[in-house]
């Protein structure tokens, strides 16, 4: 008798252990969420994958958010091992920068999974904004073909002779001017002016020393082809 109750009890300890184990576990395996720059006017979404690895079904009460998102998400249960999904969308009539958070609420927990979602929004006429300038020395001399690099939009072109540029950028954009004997500099397009400078590498009394600085500084040449190719290339990778 005295054995067949500790049977009795060790199998309501197994069982309610399992009914107590029997549950769903919501799992987010990212929380950063970045929507690629889209113009006024076209979509802006994300998914944000969300899996049951508990033994019990997943369902998915509610999805919050800051400013003026809206939400769909996986309404039926989600299933053990299964997966459900939240959509973010935002409203694109106005250009903006912003990072909104995602509160989502599930059977799993009282406590909300919260990811952020970054996302910028650009007027119709930056699709084919162009930003022009003049690429100078310390001397504010023009330096002339200058290699003009954007990695954002894969532009790569050279300055003239007068050191003129003109390529095809976005304010959020990052622009990269190289340039022999000087350092290259890398420069965000909404701060660039009419005219940019570059600094030589070296100082010219360290570079020739005082008593044998040229009467005649080297001129940059312009670059062959096949190298201003195999920039494009690398740009594009």
């Amino acid at each position: 008798m005295k054995c067949f109750v500790q049977r009795l009890w060790i199998g309501l300890f197994l069982f309610a252990k399992a009914v107590l184990s029997a549950q769903p576990i919501a799992v987010v395996d990212k929380r950063n969420f970045t929507i690629a720059p889209v113009y006024v006017g076209e979509t802006a979404q994300t998914f944000i994958p969300i899996r049951n690895s508990g033994n019990q079904p997943l369902l998915i009460t509610a999805v919050q958010g800051s400013g003026t998102p809206t939400f769909d998400w996986t309404k039926e249960p989600i299933l053990a091992t299964g997966n459900g999904v939240v959509i973010f969308k935002w409203p694109t009539s106005v250009p903006t920068t912003t990072s909104q958070m995602v509160s989502i609420t599930t059977n799993a927990s009282e406590v909300p999974i919260r990811v952020k979602v970054n996302l910028i929004v650009l007027a119709k006429e930056e699709r084919d904004a162009v930003v022009k300038g003049t690429v100078v020395d310390s001397l504010h001399q023009p330096i002339p073909f200058v290699l003009v690099v954007n990695r954002h939009q894969k532009q790569v072109l050279q300055s003239d002779a007068d050191g003129h540029f003109a390529i095809k950028a976005r304010s959020i954009d990052t622009l990269e001017f190289q340039s022999m004997g000087y350092l290259t500099k890398n420069v965000a397009v909404k701060t660039i002016k009419d005219t940019l400078q570059l600094q030589p590498a070296k100082p010219l009394e360290e570079s020739y020393g005082p008593q044998r600085i040229p009467k005649k500084i080297p001129v940059p040449k312009p670059v062959a082809k096949q190298e201003v190719k195999a920039v494009k290339r690398r740009v594009k990778k």
